[in-house]
């Protein structure tokens, strides 16, 4: 998972970047990134210490996989993220962009330009990463265990009549 910190000047192209977890790419992750100082590596934090964490970093990555379990899910991180108050950049893939509606920043999967592109224009245009943390925030509230459960609630009250 990456973590742009710092909530990063507008001409920095160069953010202090968190990456948590050992996931399958870590090493390759590691041996590109090695020598570069702005890069943190987490292999590990507390469950109690992860909200603190992401709330102290502007922008948090999704997932950009191209594979078809990548294609089909949307991952924890990213509504824990925009409840944290995170600018959410994530893939535009059918279950993302139904979810996520304009509470996160999409790119295509697999597309590493277009992600670069994106994570260029919230860093230099600190109105567009503003609305973005914003956008995240209003659209979290719409994750809460009643709202996402209530449609289930709903579903199950209409069939019990029926019996």
């Amino acid at each position: 998972m990456i973590r742009l910190v710092n909530r990063p000047r507008p001409a920095s192209l160069s953010p202090h970047v968190t990456l948590v977890g050992t996931g399958q790419d870590y090493k390759k992750a590691q041996q590109i990134l090695a020598g570069l100082h702005n890069i943190k590596f987490l292999e590990w934090v507390k469950p109690e210490e992860l909200p603190d964490l992401v709330a102290r970093h502007a922008i948090s990555l999704g997932i950009f996989s191209t594979t078809s379990k990548g294609l089909r899910w949307v991952p924890n991180k990213v509504d824990h993220s925009m409840a944290a108050g995170c600018a959410v950049v994530t893939s535009a893939s059918k279950p993302q962009l139904r979810v996520l509606g304009d509470g996160a920043i999409f790119t295509t999967p697999g597309n590493a330009e277009s992600l670069a592109e994106t994570l260029k224009n919230l860093l230099t245009h600190p109105d567009a990463l503003a609305a973005a943390q914003r956008n995240a925030r209003e659209a979290a509230s719409r994750f809460t265990p009643e709202k996402v459960t209530s449609p289930l609630a709903a579903w199950i009250r209409a069939r019990q009549g029926t019996r």
